[in-house]
């Protein structure tokens, strides 16, 4: 999903019964980095939250036709996505929206899966529909703006977290897509207070230095990088990538240097060598 290598994904729990499904990105309390709900994200049953039993018929006997709720189901289908079991996602956001054909998580799961599997148009129109049912919704804008983000289309991208930002000013998940859109469009400034609000300032180092990098300024993503170590010094991502950055410069160094050593002498016109 961004990416950029975009922030830290630290792998956390999932409540299956207990939380509402979405792509969601917060800080922890620890390092300033941050989880991401989306692919990549390990999730299992919340304690003490076993399926639920099989209801009782009359009679005491029981009975096999037990229905998750939209809400479980959803969640269901959140984890098989996250674990890659795409086709059984698809249909489970499929029940949730045969029982509930209003759900906007049900409407982004799919359209995510659509991204996922290179259909592109058909995932912009989930993320249009997901808007059409609540244009007021951060989190069906904050999807849609995703979308066209990871698309190269970052006008529309910026634009449209603007907006999901402005329907959910306290949501730091939207707040920080926001900046990091900035951040791409070279709005560097700009983007650092917004990240720094949204995931702290250590993670927000570390967030410029990447994609300093991704825009070949290797002297700008390293400041960065040893800014983020320097207030954190428990960020390993940021150290693993002031390693690299370094080495890469070294790199060009070394290749510069063998160039200039390979030149023929230059001599004037017709003067003997």
């Amino acid at each position: 999903m961004w990416t950029c290598r975009l922030p830290i994904h630290v792998l956390s729990v999932i409540y299956l019964c207990g939380i509402a499904v979405g792509c969601v990105t917060e800080p922890t309390k620890t390092d300033g980095s941050f989880t991401t709900g989306g692919p990549g994200k390990y999730g299992q049953q919340a304690p003490g939250t076993a399926s639920p039993p099989l209801a009782s018929a009359p009679g005491g006997a029981k009975t096999n036709n037990y229905s998750p709720s939209p809400k479980l189901q959803l969640a269901l289908a959140n984890f098989q996505e996250i674990r890659g079991y795409r086709d059984e996602a698809r249909k489970s956001y499929e029940q949730v929206l045969a029982v509930d054909s209003k759900s906007i998580d049900a409407v982004i799961g799919l359209a995510r899966l659509d991204q996922i599997a290179g259909r592109k148009a058909e995932a912009e129109a989930g993320f249009l529909k997901a808007v059409q049912l609540d244009s007021q919704s951060g989190r069906a804008l904050d999807a849609l703006g995703q979308f066209y983000v990871e698309q190269k289309r970052l006008e529309e991208g910026l634009a449209t977290l603007q907006r999901a930002l402005a329907a959910a000013p306290e949501d730091k998940t939207c707040r920080f897509h926001y900046a990091i859109a900035m951040a791409k469009s070279g709005q560097i400034e700009q983007a650092i207070p917004q990240l720094v609000e949204s995931v702290g300032l250590a993670a927000a180092h570390y967030n410029i230095g990447l994609i300093l990098h991704e825009r070949g300024d290797l002297t700008g993503s390293e400041e960065q990088f040893v800014a983020a170590i320097l207030e954190n010094p428990r960020l390993q991502p940021a150290q693993y990538w002031l390693t690299e950055v370094r080495r890469e410069r070294d790199q060009l160094q070394h290749a510069g240097a063998t160039r200039t050593q390979e030149q023929p002498a230059v001599t004037d016109r017709g003067s003997p060598r």
